[in-house]
């Protein structure tokens, strides 16, 4: 299989999800999605991708890192690639995730919790289409029947960061997402793929 020649006008975009300004309604069914104690703590990335434009074909790629994925930090050694992340700072990430995979950035956009929560609500919300229906009780994420499912933004944020998804079979048993993190990941992904 060959490859096409790498279209010099495509841009890199690295994208992270920071879990800061959470924005929080206390009366949301979803407030504990984001994790509010979190301000406290400092701000950290929730999720770290890479997006690919290419003008030529039109297309986009999206390549995410889970957040404990071990990696080479410069001056730092060996770490979780998440703490290579500076809040407003992209040049750690950016220089890591060139080391260590090659990937050069162009771009880079932070999101935080309440931008993503805004960009859901601006859209009408992101419908989903589920096979079984799925909860998490962790963050309050209950879908009772298979088909679509119109997320809100309190909502979507609970989906996306669920860490516990159960997917629940015609007998009512719920079995959990053996995928764990890569599982989430692929949410967030397609998640993303539906806003855009």
């Amino acid at each position: 299989m060959t490859f096409p020649a790498a279209d010099p006008q495509a841009q890199n975009f690295l994208i992270t999800g920071s879990d800061a300004n959470a924005c929080v309604d206390p009366d949301s069914p979803w407030a504990g999605a984001a994790d509010p104690a979190r301000e406290t703590i400092g701000n950290r990335s929730d999720s770290i991708m890479v997006l690919r434009l290419d003008p030529t074909t039109r297309q986009a790629a999206v390549l995410s890192f889970p957040r404990d994925l071990w990696v080479k930090i410069p001056e730092r050694g060996k770490g979780r690639i998440n703490s290579a992340y500076v809040q407003g700072d992209s040049r750690l990430l950016a220089q890591t995730i060139y080391d260590n995979f090659g990937i050069f950035v162009d771009h880079y956009l932070q999101v935080d919790f309440c931008a993503f929560k805004l960009i859901v609500d601006a859209v009408g919300g992101v419908t989903v289409p589920f096979a079984t229906p799925i909860r998490d009780t962790h963050v309050s994420l209950d879908i009772p029947t298979a088909g679509c499912h119109t997320f809100s933004g309190d909502e979507a944020l609970a989906y996306v960061r669920s860490r516990h998804l159960r997917w629940v079979d015609e007998n009512g048993d719920s079995h959990e997402d053996a995928a764990s993190d890569l599982g989430r990941i692929s949410r967030q992904q397609d998640f993303l793929r539906r806003t855009l």
